[in-house]
């Protein structure tokens, strides 16, 4: 199940640029690139590989004004786009700051 996966950003393939209230990411392989609303940003900025795609549900459960279910659906489905274009790498392991990883059952 994706809640139970880690998530990190691909930031040799992709540079990102905020612009305010919005964000744009650039992939250079494809040339392809994405903007992202506040909420897009937030999970942009938390994908370190040190967190769970079910925190990132409760931070923005907690942060924004939605139904649980809804928050579950929609950032399930981003992640999962992302992750289909190469943007971020989905994980069963977390990410720890010298570029390896760690069993997350050991955390």
């Amino acid at each position: 199940m994706i809640t139970n996966k880690f998530f990190v950003r691909n930031e040799d393939d992709v540079v990102y640029r905020s612009l305010g209230d919005e964000a744009v990411l650039l992939h250079f392989k494809s040339g392809n690139y994405y903007t992202l609303n506040d909420v897009g940003i937030l999970i942009w900025d938390v994908a370190d590989g040190k967190c769970k795609v079910q925190d990132i549900i409760e931070l923005i459960f907690q942060t924004f004004d939605v139904e649980r279910d809804d928050v579950e659906h929609d950032v399930t489905i981003f992640l999962e786009e992302l992750a289909a274009e190469n943007l971020i790498v989905l994980s069963d392991t977390l990410s720890v700051s010298n570029g390896s990883t760690q069993d997350s059952s050991n955390s």
